[in-house]
């Protein structure tokens, strides 16, 4: 069961990040469908990974920091949305940029993974949050028309769904006989593919 809920999850993932046209696609409005919404989390490379890392470190904590997390970053997506609506700009270090601070945390996320960072909840909650409210000012500039809370429950719902993906894959290295004992080295390269392409987009 746990074998067949991972090979879904990913690959509905897989086929979902099909569409994407490139690493970012946060420079026009969408209409505020839900389907929009659910899709626009895989418009972007570097927001599907970002997702996906989240649920992965957080398959990588104890007791309840590993729901704490994805659960935390979705509560401050919803803010970031709201933010972005409003269209008041994040600060980022360096430059004046949303999309900084996105592949800053695709960046970062790859290498808490790499690192198997444990961090207490509180922390880790405020560190996924602050990456949580870029990817959801993102989300929040390009939603249009009268229906933008019909369009945040699309993207809070394919976030879910990325969360899921990222901790049933991790935990599906850590369960299966085959991969148990390579789970971390396995959840190692994949923070390490993750981390390589956080630092393709600050360098694109």
């Amino acid at each position: 069961m746990t074998h067949l809920k991972v090979t879904l999850l990913t690959s509905l993932t897989a086929i979902l990040s099909i569409i994407s046209s490139s690493a970012f696609a946060h420079t026009s409005a969408m209409d505020s469908s839900i389907f929009s919404g659910f899709l626009h989390p895989f418009s972007g490379l570097d927001h599907l990974l970002a997702m996906f890392a989240v649920g992965i470190w957080a398959a990588q904590q104890q007791n309840k920091t590993n729901l704490m997390i994805p659960v935390g970053f979705l509560a401050f997506l919803l803010i970031g949305f709201g933010i972005g609506l409003s269209v008041i700009t994040l600060p980022v270090i360096g430059q004046s940029s949303i999309e900084v601070g996105i592949a800053l945390s695709v960046l970062i996320l790859g290498l808490l993974i790499v690192n198997a960072v444990s961090l207490p909840t509180p922390w880790a909650i405020s560190l996924v949050g602050l990456f949580a409210l870029y990817h959801g000012v993102a989300h929040g500039t390009e939603a249009t028309g009268a229906s933008t809370a019909i369009f945040a429950i699309g993207f809070m719902l394919s976030s879910a769904l990325l969360h899921c993906a990222g901790v049933q894959t991790a935990n599906f290295f850590k369960n299966t006989s085959l991969f148990k004992n390579y789970a971390q080295k396995l959840s190692q390269v994949t923070g390490i593919f993750i981390a390589l392409f956080g630092a393709s987009f600050l360098l694109y």
